[in-house]
């Protein structure tokens, strides 16, 4: 099929075409002469290729014809007002499960995986019904919520294994959303780690390409002088590399040269340049996910942001990911901080044709596989970031740069036995969440804490999570992952509860900045009514009064607002005092913070401070938890970057860390 601008399907103006077209049905055979026609045309509209549908197709156990079949999905018509009868619609569900475990005979030994993969689907001319197999108990949903449920409520129905049924429901927009997706989903490719191994690893040449170009593009992009905005996101990535990473690196080194042969890359590459192409390679891999995931609860239209991208011109490419690297399609969605403070996107300042057609590949790449994977299969997706991550980065490299990653059994099995089961109230907090491992346990348990309840409303129990199941890590691509986990997560939850501001914030919970440093240097900065944030550009100082989420969050906005305004530093200065009522002298400050940001944007070093600001002061104003749980980094001392080492130095004697002597240093808890 030619490739063509990013698809919408209007399935509110479907459904009122489906029910003109069967008003004056009499038969089964009107309604699937009438239906037919439009839902092919729906289905070739969404890429679905409808010359592989095999119609009125006998089954060899039953010599039963069912009337059309598109690979894991077969579709039944019925007689009009059919399924608004109990008796019928037993009947049909009856037919749909004995031709799903048919059709599960003929595609392969593995029955159970077989069912899982295909949908059963009954129409008649006013109702449309869904079945669906799976073969771990569990409650299977929608992936759209549809408008004659009762979706303010957890569904009756309790975890169980095996067929089960969804509807009837009226022909709707959101019923037809279900179904153009189910059609959707058959015909592409699981998003699941090992499909996505098949394209994205350092083996096939997707990965290859795009990483190479963006290594090219980080090198060009550290010159200050050609591209500011770049060398800024760099330097303050790299100061962070040596937080999270520390300063030994010898062992890496060694392996980056590996990892560069595997990428097919020339030798004596940099390493921290190599990695940051790879993370920004992995973290655009992360968004393109989350807005196609986030497309599946786009009200009347069904979309898709990837597909036909990739036949699109250089500048318009370009133009498209800006669009996305923008965050405006997330806050479009309801998601309205799901890119604060990322780094990732300095690769549009360096754009180039190479990387232009590099890009493509891999968003075409992507076109191929279902972003509702998530939400249709939620286990086939488990630790799918992680194993991501682990293709991208090989384990010679991830473990010469310390990284090892709790496995998901592992850390349901810390959350249980901590004792915390998801009931609303209970605040959790992992302050180094990594990719988001413990968060995703602990918003399982609040789902599965609230499904045993007779009736409990969705929204509140989605409103409960974000309120209470929150994570601080000071990686920016740890912090990416974790929010996109979280979103996969919380999928559910997305169509009751807007807007959604993800619980997951750049920011040291080690050193946050009402913390006062350990080194005499920088004294001069504190006093008892001020916090400073520090980045590699510029020290914040700001009034103590900033220590509450209103009034940051407020400071922050205004921030934004007023560079894209160009205001000014007076104009800046009144249009604070006219929204903060604050003393003079805390609004000095401020509006001196404003200045310098507004210097960077001047000289283009802007885009996240603002953002970075806002994330880096949560541990300042998210209140107490009852259950802190995780995995943190674990570094040596003599191994952390010097200025960090120089800035922690007291909280390290404080805790008793040196305080071993003699042989029990040989353990290594000394350090």
């Amino acid at each position: 099929m030619p490739e063509k601008e990013c698809w919408q399907m209007d399935t509110a103006k479907l459904a009122r075409e489906i029910l003109d077209l069967t008003r004056t049905a009499k038969t089964e055979e009107d309604v699937k002469m009438r239906t037919d026609p439009a839902l092919r045309k729906a289905f070739r509209q969404i890429g679905v290729d409808v010359a592989v549908v095999e119609y009125e197709k006998t089954t060899s156990l039953t010599s039963k014809r069912m009337d059309a079949v598109y690979g894991y999905v077969v579709i039944e018509y019925k007689g009009p007002g059919k399924l608004a009868s109990a008796a019928s619609v037993r009947k049909a569900k009856e037919q749909l499960q004995t031709y799903l475990e048919e059709e599960a005979h003929r595609h392969g030994s593995d029955i159970e995986s077989s069912m899982e993969k295909a949908v059963g689907v009954a129409l008649d001319d006013r109702h449309i019904l869904f079945v669906r197999y799976s073969k771990t108990a569990r409650i299977l949903s929608t992936p759209v919520p549809i408008e004659s449920e009762q979706e303010d409520l957890f569904p009756e129905a309790r975890p169980q294994r095996g067929f089960q049924f969804q509807g009837p429901f009226p022909i709707n927009a959101s019923s037809l959303a279900n179904l153009l997706i189910y059609v959707r989903s058959a015909a592409r490719r699981p998003l699941t780690a090992a499909d996505l191994a098949t394209v994205f690893s350092p083996e096939h040449g997707v990965a290859r390409m795009l990483v190479s170009e963006m290594y090219s593009a980080a090198m060009r992009g550290q010159r200050r002088s050609q591209f500011p905005r770049v060398a800024t996101f760099y330097a303050e990535w790299d100061r962070l590399f040596g937080v999270v990473y520390g300063e030994k690196l010898d062992k890496a080194e060694q392996a980056a040269e590996e990892t560069a042969s595997l990428y097919h890359m020339p030798t004596g590459i940099r390493l921290k340049s190599l990695l940051f192409a790879i993370h920004t390679f992995y973290a655009l891999l992360m968004k393109l996910i989350a807005i196609e995931l986030l497309a599946l609860q786009h009200g009347a239209n069904v979309t898709s942001f990837v597909d036909g991208l990739a036949a699109l011109d250089d500048d318009e490419v370009r133009i498209r990911l800006s669009e996305l690297e923008s965050g405006s399609g997330f806050v479009e969605r309801g998601i309205s901080n799901f890119l604060e403070a990322d780094f990732f996107s300095w690769y549009l300042d360096a754009w180039s044709a190479k990387l232009a057609s590099a890009m493509r590949g891999a968003i075409r790449a992507l076109a191929d596989f279902e972003p509702a994977t998530p939400v249709l299969e939620p286990d086939w997706t488990r630790d799918l970031l992680q194993k991501l991550y682990e293709l991208l980065v090989p384990k010679m490299l991830r473990h010469g740069l310390g990284e090892y990653y709790t496995p998901d059994w592992l850390a349901g099995y810390l959350v249980e036995k901590t004792g915390f089961d998801g009931a609303p109230g209970s605040r959790f907090l992992d302050p180094a969440c990594g990719s988001g491992t413990f968060l995703v346990q602990a918003i399982h348990r609040a789902a599965r804490h609230a499904e045993k309840k007779d009736t409990v409303r969705i929204a509140e129990v989605g409103h409960a999570i974000l309120d209470n199941v929150m994570g601080f890590d000071l990686n920016p691509l740890a912090v990416l992952a974790a929010r996109t986990n979280y979103l996969i997560a919380f999928s559910r939850f997305l169509p009751y509860v807007r807007p959604v501001s993800i619980p997951v914030y750049l920011c040291d919970s080690v050193l946050p900045p009402d913390r006062e440093p350990d080194d005499d240097r920088n004294h001069t900065l504190f006093s008892p009514d001020t916090v400073v944030f520090r980045t590699r550009e510029h020290d914040y100082v700001f009034p103590i009064s900033m220590k509450n989420k209103g009034h940051i969050d407020l400071f922050t906005g205004l921030v934004m607002v007023a560079l894209r305004g160009k205001m000014d530093g007076r104009q800046f200065r009144r249009a604070l005092a006219g929204k903060l009522p604050l003393p003079e002298g805390d609004i000095e400050k401020l509006a001196a913070i404003y200045d310098k940001i507004k210097q960077l944007d001047d000289e283009h070093r802007d885009g996240i401070w603002a953002h970075y600001i806002k994330n880096a002061f949560a541990p300042v104003y998210v209140g107490r938890f009852d259950y802190v749980v995780g995995n943190p980094p674990w570094i040596r001392w003599g191994y952390l970057a010097d200025e960090y080492r120089s800035l922690t130095l007291k909280l390290w004697r404080n805790y008793g860390l040196f305080s071993l002597k003699g042989h029990e240093t040989r353990l290594g808890a000394g350090e």
